[in-house]
């Protein structure tokens, strides 16, 4: 079987620091050498093109939040790009496990790896949960104004409620801020 390895990945320095992997991401690789961390000096404002040409990449995957027309265009020349997906600011992951499943023709991998990881979360909620009662009980609430509309629950669930291009501010926490906007 042929695995397929990532030659630049972009730093996560609100993660795990600047120049370094997460820890999954080292693990993966095994005995193969490490990706280039790409620099992101800006919170990912600019794209360190240099750098992205030293490592030479065959495919260009290009996250939503992080491809415009112009962008895509530049990264195109550089090798075959795959831009966001469904046009939202984050892909799910199960979309683009999906894809790269097609890529690289492994779609019965992609299913399985999906259904891994579904099984793996339910597992890792039973034995956080098992025999605990901490009073916490799931509450979804819904808030409109003439100018506004506030959601609570859950919000990977809750997101499918709000139509596309309706929302003008979006409140969250970090680490992701850096990541739209601009020093």
């Amino acid at each position: 079987m042929r695995i397929v390895y990532p030659v630049a990945v972009a730093e996560q320095s609100w993660t795990v620091g600047a120049g370094n992997l997460l820890p999954w991401v080292e693990e993966a690789y095994g005995d193969q050498p490490l990706p280039d961390v790409l620099t992101d000096a800006d919170g990912g404002a600019t794209f360190p093109y240099e750098e992205i040409i030293a490592a030479a990449p065959d495919l260009i995957l290009a996250p939503g939040f992080a491809t415009d027309k112009q962008t895509y265009d530049k990264h195109s020349k550089l090798a075959p790009t795959i831009p966001n997906l469904d046009n939202s600011q984050v892909e799910p992951w199960d979309k683009e496990v999906t894809v790269m499943g097609q890529i690289l023709g492994k779609e019965a991998e992609a299913k399985r790896m999906q259904e891994r990881r579904i099984e793996h979360v339910a597992a890792c909620e039973r034995e956080e949960l098992a025999g605990e009662d901490d009073g916490f009980v799931y509450e979804e609430a819904t808030v409109r104004r003439d100018e506004w509309t506030m959601m609570l629950g859950d919000s990977a669930e809750r997101i499918r409620e709000i139509p596309d291009n309706s929302v003008d501010l979006s409140v969250f926490s970090p680490p992701f801020l850096s990541l739209f906007t601009s020093a």
